[in-house]
């Protein structure tokens, strides 16, 4: 490729390029990492901290970059430090020393589920048995937060260098029936897939569309904006207005795993292949666009 992308970081970023961009379309899996860092000193067991991975969402994808789309991956958990949040999404009152960062928690931090998770899923047990300093906090904003949204900025800027427009789909997985620690209705099922679009402002509503008739066509039960509207990382990447077009998706796990096991089910490899043909007919209808 011509144009300069980031590089991969050794235990943070998994940046996967392919050959020749095929279209201006961008994939990113924000919260598939499963590498652990040492300062990690959880006092719940693997088992329960676990759920809160986007589990297989990355390898469900691999084959987008041989499609001739750019694929970005974290490698750190989102428990540890959640890239699909603003950085001062953190309640004030998880940390020992709050008042020394300006905080502005949403309504996923006061859940325990903010830049730094603090409680753990499916109930919202404390995730660790005492609470977390302002500097510890910063340190995983320095060294995890801001690499990752370089990256995909830089990531997004070379794609669209030579057609001024870049479409881009932010993946993620969804359990497949709201638990406690979830902003929908206690138990209410989720659909196969997602689109959201933090209804209609971080894309043009032809790209929501396109991808729902696709996701569709291939058999999916799909919603839009519900019960998912779109996080950060649509809503800072995502300006029409500027050319840049982003889409969230999230696939249930009921789909290709067994959410108390972590187990892959045996139509894993069918899901696999479906969301592969996703990715390669959108990457066609973005092509069309001219």
């Amino acid at each position: 490729m011509t144009t300069a992308f980031p590089q991969s970081i050794t235990r943070l970023l998994d940046v996967r390029l392919p050959d020749r961009l095929a279209a201006p379309l961008v994939f990113d899996s924000p919260h598939s990492g499963t590498l652990y860092p040492p300062d990690f000193t959880p006092c719940q067991p693997e088992r329960r901290f676990r759920r809160a991975e986007d589990m297989y969402v990355d390898d469900l994808f691999a084959q987008v970059p041989q499609l001739g789309f750019p694929l970005l991956a974290c490698l750190f958990p989102r428990i540890y430090c959640d890239v699909n949040r603003a950085a001062d999404d953190i309640a004030p009152e998880a940390l020992a020393d709050g008042e020394a960062m300006t905080l502005v928690p949403t309504a996923k931090a006061l859940l325990g589920k903010g830049t730094v998770w603090t409680r753990t899923p499916p109930d919202g047990a404390p995730l660790y048995d005492r609470q977390l300093t302002a500097r510890e906090v910063r340190r995983r904003i320095k060294r995890c937060w801001r690499p990752y949204h370089d990256a995909l900025a830089v990531l997004l800027d070379a794609a669209s260098a030579e057609a001024q427009c870049v479409y881009h789909v932010n993946l993620h997985s969804m359990q497949t029936r709201a638990n406690p620690m979830h902003e929908d209705k206690l138990g209410s099922r989720r659909p196969d897939m997602v689109v959201s679009d933090r209804k209609g402002t971080t894309c043009r509503p032809e790209f929501t569309q396109a991808a729902r008739e696709i996701l569709q066509d291939l058999g999916f039960e799909v919603k839009v904006n519900d019960p998912f509207k779109g996080a950060e990382i649509v809503r800072v990447s995502g300006r029409p207005e500027d050319g840049r077009h982003s889409l969230q998706l999230e696939i249930n796990r009921g789909l290709y795993m067994n959410e108390e096991t972590y187990e892959r089910l045996p139509q894993y490899e069918e899901t696999k292949a479906k969301l592969t043909e996703f990715a390669s007919l959108l990457g066609n209808w973005v092509a069309s666009q001219g």
